[in-house]
């Protein structure tokens, strides 16, 4: 240490400093991308709403395009809030145009709802292939309720 360097500086390294993650590009987002951005996004009301039923159509350094399959989610107040939170969340302001549309598989809320499902499957399929249930269904000349199996983990979500 140089005895002529104050101890605050002295602890400096000459690294540089851990840089901070790269700041996402709209340019660089797909359709496929939007699911899971839309329900990280920090949003509530309608402006959740908004993100989680709208579909990705394109995105570049100034605007963001979406379209969602309800008229009111196109025309509702979450709009102002939507654009100011992804205008945070890529590090620049952007405009947002919403249209009204049907809509595919690529909203947060239709893969939620497919995701729900396939595990309602898999806890229905691992029930009827349980040997004390199908003994119990053969002893009692029981079954299993159609939509009475519930997957682990299986609580409504906060978006329903």
């Amino acid at each position: 240490m140089d005895p002529g360097v104050p101890g605050a500086i002295a602890g400096l390294s000459a690294e540089p400093p851990a840089s901070r993650p790269e700041t996402p590009d709209p340019g660089g987002i797909t359709p496929q991308d939007w699911p899971a951005v839309a329900a990280g996004l920090p949003v509530g009301g309608a402006a959740r709403a908004l993100a989680l039923n709208s579909e990705w159509l394109s995105g570049d350094d100034r605007q963001i395009r979406l379209r969602v399959a309800i008229h009111t989610y196109a025309d509702g107040g979450g709009h102002d809030r939507l654009r100011t939170v992804l205008s945070e969340y890529f590090g620049r302001v952007l405009r947002l145009e919403v249209e009204y549309g049907a809509t595919g598989d690529d909203t947060a809320h239709a893969v939620d709802q497919a995701e729900r499902a396939r595990r309602q499957q898999a806890a229905e399929q691992a029930v009827e292939r349980d040997a004390l249930v199908r003994a119990l269904a053969q002893r009692f000349s029981a079954r299993v309720v159609p939509g009475s199996v519930r997957p682990p983990g299986g609580a409504p979500s906060a978006h329903r």
